[in-house]
């Protein structure tokens, strides 16, 4: 009978020991996967937005665009961007041609009583906006990083 304790003891601490052994290994396990896993500080990833200006019509230019019915023009002393990246920003400078055509098209669509009150000033800047993201290939996903704010400074309606 003693013998059978014996085995019977020596049976449940073999299984205690192989339960304990098992248990530590996983636990070890899943710390280090857990930890191969982690990013190194240096290797982390961020979609951060880099805010940097970008100027189309510099101060004191006075660019003229027509305005439907071709009796006045419109005179625009300066028109920058505030953009969500350096690519957008030497986009914009690349683009400079085909943003400008754009541009002129867009005010030619234009009255004067459409773009001298605030609603629709406003209305021509997110146009504005619309534009110069198409035309830089900012748009979707991308569009947090092209145009996030236009100002633009008119200097008069004149006539021709």
């Amino acid at each position: 009978m003693a013998d059978k304790e014996k085995k019977k003891g020596g049976l449940m601490s073999l299984l205690i020991t192989v339960t304990l052994a098992v248990i530590i290994s996983m636990g070890g396990t899943y710390f280090l996967i857990k930890s191969m896993n982690k990013p190194a500080k240096s290797q982390k990833v961020t979609n951060q937005v880099v805010r940097t200006m970008a100027v189309l019509i510099r101060s004191g230019s006075n660019a003229t665009f027509p305005l439907r019915g071709g009796n006045e023009v419109l005179v625009v002393d300066s028109l920058s961007f505030l953009v969500g990246s350096k690519e957008c920003s030497q986009a914009i400078g690349v683009d400079t041609p085909q943003i400008m055509d754009g541009l002129q098209t867009l005010i030619l669509s234009k009255s004067r009583s459409e773009i001298l009150n605030p609603d629709g000033l406003q209305t021509l800047k997110q146009q504005i906006v619309d534009l110069v993201d198409q035309i830089t290939g900012f748009t979707g996903s991308k569009a947090p990083l092209g145009v996030l704010q236009v100002y633009l400074y008119i200097k008069a309606v004149a006539p021709v």
